[in-house]
């Protein structure tokens, strides 16, 4: 399965930005893999873009926190299943991508349900 996902390759403005696609990412231990339903980009996301922000990471990045579908779950993941809505917390759980596997704590604070059919 492919995704995509948004890659800053260099500091600037929205030329900065490039859409890469690639295989969808499998989850290790621990992890769980999310189809991404919804990404924020905040004023710090577009200061981090254009590398004035005091936190700004080296290039290439990607930031933005997820909202999304679990649709796979790594070996060893209880507690959230296939199909469960979640938000990633804290924010610093970041993504531009249309599927991101991260540690299943990431959404142990926030669950917010299943989508209706």
């Amino acid at each position: 399965m492919r995704h995509t996902r948004i890659i800053v390759t260099h500091y600037g403005g929205p030329d900065a930005l490039r859409v890469v696609e690639e295989e969808c990412p499998e989850p290790k231990h621990g992890e769980v893999r999310v189809r991404v339903l919804a990404a924020g980009v905040s004023l710090p996301d577009i200061m981090a873009r254009e590398g004035v922000h005091p936190e700004t990471p080296r290039c290439p990045t990607r930031r933005v926190g997820p909202v999304g579908e679990v649709d796979r779950l790594g070996n060893g993941v209880s507690g959230i299943e296939p199909g469960q809505i979640v938000a990633a917390m804290p924010y610093t759980a970041r993504t531009r991508s249309s599927s991101a596997c991260r540690s299943a704590s990431w959404f142990g604070a926030i669950r917010v349900g299943r989508r209706e059919a």
